[in-house]
């Protein structure tokens, strides 16, 4: 079975719950797209877990690039906007690792890819940038759009005859302009009844304030699953 998930934001018990509840095993994939750390706090649970899984496929988020930014360079402002986002209890764990460990992390985060497609679906982060002017070529994609573009992305067609699966943005956010006025519900998947051409996966597990929780997408008979 092929599953996919999004925005597990340090939530170890909620991630390794889910798991269980989907009976994951060696003989399926998982592809999570984006934002292991930050906010919860257990992000390197998480991350050792899916270093250690060959069935397990990261593709890269807008955390994980901006923990990248900071140790690439340790600018004062990469920092700033890492910790506004919540990379504290990142930041402090990480540090805790030795080197050794710490580059390893660093590296997996380096290879992982922006942008993956199977047969029926594309998988990324934030989205695409949807352009008129010329064939979509994810090689031609900004890494900043990938993992970090919005309202540009979901509320337009993008044009491709596979459809795009996503996080970064939480659902009730794709449902409601105003979350402050949205019913009081759990957030879900959601499919962009418009277009036809996306579904968003961020069910808003790192704010359960806002009815966030997490969610999985069974690929292979769009099966979802909830914790």
């Amino acid at each position: 079975m092929i599953y996919v998930m999004s925005d597990l934001h340090g939530n170890w018990d909620d991630f390794s719950g889910m798991l269980e509840e989907i009976s994951f095993d060696k003989n399926d994939k998982l592809y999570i797209l984006g934002d292991l750390i930050d906010r919860g706090d257990n992000p390197i649970e998480i991350i050792d877990y899916v270093m250690e899984n060959r069935n397990v496929f990261l593709i890269l988020g807008n955390h994980e690039d901006m923990m990248l930014k900071y140790y690439e360079n340790r600018e004062q402002k990469d920092h700033e906007r890492w910790m506004r986002n919540g990379g504290g209890v990142t930041q402090a764990a990480f540090e805790s690792l030795n080197q050794l460990k710490r580059n390893d992390i660093i590296g997996f985060f380096n290879s992982a890819p922006l942008f993956l497609e199977l047969e029926d679906y594309c998988l990324v982060h934030a989205g695409i940038k949807i352009t008129e002017s010329e064939e979509f070529n994810p090689f031609k994609q900004t890494r900043r759009d990938l993992v970090w573009i919005r309202n540009e992305f979901f509320e337009n067609p993008t044009g491709l005859e596979k459809k795009v699966i996503f996080g970064h943005t939480p659902t009730v956010m794709l449902r409601y302009t105003d979350i402050e006025k949205r019913p009081d519900e759990k957030m879900s998947i959601w499919y962009d009844d418009k277009n036809g051409d996306k579904i968003g996966i961020d069910c808003g597990v790192a704010y359960p304030e806002y009815g966030g929780r997490l969610g999985c997408l069974r690929l292979n008979d769009m099966v979802e699953f909830y914790i």
